[in-house]
């Protein structure tokens, strides 16, 4: 996936940035933080320019949020309630999120992305304390073989050693 994603930047350069990034923020599955990153590599080596990433980046971020707020808008209750067995929405399940959007209004959208801010930093949360435990690991079987070496030298060289 990287290395299309690594010849998608190549050949578009920031066109790619720009698609990728909208096709993410109205709600296709994409990977779009990916894409980020390897624009932020590219910029690191001298390929892309970094205001320009960012730039692209921002405006492509707010273009591709307002369009999923448009389609949704637009289209939004009528595709669910026409496809949404495909995925796992029963209408008496929307039935369900229409009552409690209705009744707890702009509260609810605020906690629905609130909740992805939260899921990010537990993900940051668990990558440090799996780094954390990784690197103590070594340290430990580092020192294990410091005292399993120092103890063959002391064996070696003999009680005067």
């Amino acid at each position: 996936m990287m290395s299309d994603l690594g010849h998608l930047l190549d050949h578009w350069g920031y066109l790619a940035v720009f698609l990728v990034v909208i096709l993410g923020n109205v709600g296709l599955p994409v990977p779009e933080e990916t894409i980020l990153a390897l624009a932020g590599y590219l910029v690191w080596r001298g390929q892309l320019r970094l205001v320009l990433v960012v730039a692209v980046g921002i405006l492509s971020a707010a273009v591709g949020d307002n369009l999923g707020y448009w389609f949704g808008r637009r289209y939004g209750r009528g595709a669910i309630e026409r496809y949404g067995h495909r995925i796992l929405l029963p209408p008496e399940r929307m039935e369900k999120v229409w009552r409690f959007v209705s009744r707890y209004g702009p509260r609810a959208v605020f906690a629905a992305m609130i909740r992805a801010v939260f899921k990010r930093l537990d993900n940051v949360a668990t990558r440090v304390y799996t780094n954390c435990l990784s690197v103590g690991g070594c340290c430990q079987k580092a020192r294990q073989v410091k005292r399993r070496f120092a103890g063959s030298r002391r064996i070696a060289d003999g009680p005067n050693g």
